[in-house]
């Protein structure tokens, strides 16, 4: 089976498109990295059940089960600002901006 009829096969079986269409908030999250620097991202329940689906093979609530996970969260946030109307992630600052926090857009040069 090719590649793509494969992953397309595994999508449908593990239903994992019914997660795909959960409405929820990004949540801000913060870690202490093995450097002892503080990293953010942002947490989303519907993406995260998706990708425990696909990685533990059911939805879990705890992400840390999950490969990468704080990097998928990160590339997640960059496809909202790349795809959504008017994503929402909450800030330090206790306001929702349209970027995640720490996230400058570039400019092409």
């Amino acid at each position: 089976m090719p590649r793509g009829a494969a992953s397309g096969a595994y999508w449908s079986w593990s239903k994992a498109a019914q997660y795909a269409d959960t409405t929820s908030e990004n949540v801000r999250t913060t870690i202490t990295t093995d450097k002892k620097e503080s990293l953010t991202y942002y947490t989303h329940e519907g993406f995260g059940s998706v990708a425990a689906t696909v990685n533990v093979g059911r939805p879990v609530t705890d992400y840390s089960r999950i490969n990468g996970i704080q990097a998928r969260f990160q590339a997640y946030s960059v496809a909202q600002v790349v795809l959504f109307d008017t994503p929402e992630f909450p800030h330090s600052d206790g306001k929702s901006h349209p970027l995640p926090e720490g996230i400058t857009i570039r400019k092409p040069s």
